[in-house]
């Protein structure tokens, strides 16, 4: 899909890139009739590609809270929950829990 082509480390880009590849992102999410359950040729979720480094939530945080608040009914695996608990990412965390998207099996560990 045309949105995993804007996100994640590309060969050629500098950080000075992000901020234009996020915004093409964050369009292409806000289309009508986008389906933010997607995943990309590796099996990972659009969730998972904008959670799970730490080093780019300045530019993905704005698009996961687009996604929780325009798709409420995005499915939110154990499994990536699980990754961040693990990987520390508090930031990203603390934005599941705002729209209420962490398992109750995991509450207890966030």
């Amino acid at each position: 899909h045309e949105v995993f082509r804007y996100i994640g480390y590309k060969y050629g880009e500098t950080p000075a890139d992000m901020p234009r590849r996020s915004e093409q992102a964050t369009l292409i999410v806000k289309h009508k009739g986008f389906d933010p359950n997607i995943m990309n040729m590796s099996g990972n979720s659009l969730l998972y590609e904008l959670s799970m480094f730490r080093f780019n939530n300045k530019y993905y945080k704005p698009i996961i809270e687009i996604i929780f608040k325009k798709y409420p009914n995005v499915v939110v695996s154990t499994e990536l929950i699980t990754e961040l608990i693990a990987s520390g990412n508090t930031d990203i965390l603390q934005l599941y829990k705002k729209y209420k998207k962490i398992p109750k099996s995991l509450k207890s560990l966030v």
